[in-house]
């Protein structure tokens, strides 16, 4: 996974973005996508505590608004960062495009908007799969991605899992029935609750492996490396 370059910004007193650590931070890096990296634009992210009113009443609600602007490269500085910071006038007057919700540093594009892919079984039964928020913060060399799956037998399953496995011919093998397999290899497994197969990609999916930036996650006692998933693929084979 790419990870972006991050500068905290000096304290100023009576400044409350402190408050929260992400607020504090802005996150960029360049583009690396086709016609964006063909323009050497470069992405600045910052995050702004936005205050709006309650429907029908008195409160207010405090939440967490992401703003993602791409840029030439001659505003990436310290000093420019330290001169704008959080006012989104200034980001937009030199900015080429702004995009407003989580940002997706691997696709370049809001979370989302990130594709995710179908494939159909032999049996006729259709896998969902995608890059998943969460990844591993002790293992970021293990790329993580979704499995989601319907069955009769057992309903609704989402299985979070090395990319390796993420891949049609590998899911061909595995199939929708062998509910062990999935479960041996997963780091995370979900039920219909947490993600719902039939509202993936929707726009009304609120799904935990989408849209949920750290949750919980762990390493498969049988995939110790990534080179034990093609040693598990010839068990599977054999079985």
């Amino acid at each position: 996974m790419i990870k972006p370059h991050v500068f905290t910004l000096t304290w100023i007193p009576g400044d409350q973005i402190y408050a929260d650590k992400h607020c504090a931070n802005i996150f960029y890096g360049p583009c690396m996508r086709s016609h964006h990296m063909q323009q050497g634009l470069w992405y600045v992210t910052i995050t702004l505590r936005e205050i709006t009113p309650e429907n029908k009443s008195d409160t207010f609600s405090q939440h967490n608004v992401t703003h993602t602007f791409l840029l030439k490269e001659k505003y990436i500085s310290r000093n420019y960062f330290e001169k704008t910071r959080r006012d989104l006038n200034k980001w937009r007057k030199v900015s080429c495009k702004e995009f407003i919700g989580p940002w997706c540093v691997e696709c370049e594009c809001l979370w989302a908007d990130v594709p995710i892919f179908e494939h159909t079984l032999n049996d006729g039964k259709v896998l969902k799969y995608g890059l998943c928020r969460t990844q591993s913060k002790d293992h970021p060399d293990r790329e993580l991605w979704f499995v989601s799956m319907k069955s009769q037998f057992y309903g609704e399953r989402t299985f979070v899992v090395d990319k390796f496995f993420a891949q049609p011919n590998i899911m061909e093998i595995f199939g929708a029935k062998w509910l062990n397999h999935w479960e041996d290899i997963c780091w995370r497994e979900f039920s219909h609750k947490d993600v719902d197969y039939m509202m993936l990609g929707t726009p009304g999916d609120r799904s935990y492996v989408r849209f949920a930036e750290c949750f919980a996650v762990q390493m498969p006692r049988s995939l110790k490396n990534v080179d034990d998933a093609e040693a598990f693929i010839r068990i599977v084979r054999k079985q």
